[in-house]
């Protein structure tokens, strides 16, 4: 199945993405996901990033050790996002963040191939059997450049909406939104990822990053 692209924003080229984020998956290993499953919310502290999210429950925190499993957990996560949900992402180069978007695409019928990090193309539409997708990555925008564009409107519109690089908003978006912050754990081996649920309101560029 193909994927329409917008092809309305473009960006100048400030640095290319690195492979772990849009290589192959590679295949499921038995245990590949632990720690705190999905649906299985344990407290992690009340410090700035592991602030609980809306809703009062306590955040989530997954060790996924393939990125065949960071992709299922974001199948895993299309149930609570369809249909017209917000997913913000954020984390460094590398933290899995297009790979968890392939696996959410999946869910939705979309062809998880379809999913890559973007060059000049900001954002790119993909239509599945079981919904839409809109794919969103700010990584070559300032926080400054973002708020130019006015995603507003197309962040509450329809749709599940998959925003990659969401700490360069420069405000948290007004509706509900699930955010998660990926990281690498090179020490429990080179595929292994921590990814925490935030409050979406920790994510947003402060004002003296702007």
């Amino acid at each position: 199945m193909s994927a329409s692209e917008t092809g309305a924003v473009s960006a100048p080229e400030t640095g290319a993405v690195s492979a772990s984020e849009t290589g192959a998956m590679s295949a499921p290993e038995a245990g590949a996901m632990s720690a705190s499953e999905p649906g299985d919310a344990s407290p992690l502290g009340t410090g700035r990033g592991s602030a609980a999210p809306p809703g009062g429950g306590p955040p989530r925190r997954w060790i996924t050790r393939t990125a065949a499993a960071t992709e299922q957990l974001g199948a895993a996560l299309a149930a609570e996002l369809a249909p017209d949900g917000l997913l913000l992402l954020a984390g460094e180069l590398g933290s899995g963040k297009t790979v968890l978007a392939r696996g959410l695409a999946g869910a939705l019928g979309i062809d998880p191939r379809q999913v890559l990090s973007p060059t000049f193309n900001l954002i790119r539409e993909h239509r599945g059997g079981a919904g839409r997708m809109v794919h969103v990555d700010l990584y070559r925008l300032t926080p400054e450049e973002v708020s130019g564009l006015g995603l507003e409107e197309m962040l509450a519109g329809p749709g599940v909406k998959v925003v990659e690089w969401a700490e360069r908003l420069a405000a948290p978006p007004a509706g509900p939104a699930l955010a998660l912050r990926l990281r690498r754990l090179p020490e429990a081996g080179s595929e292994a990822r921590e990814i925490l649920e935030v409050a979406p309101d920790s994510l947003a560029a402060p004002a003296n990053a702007r």
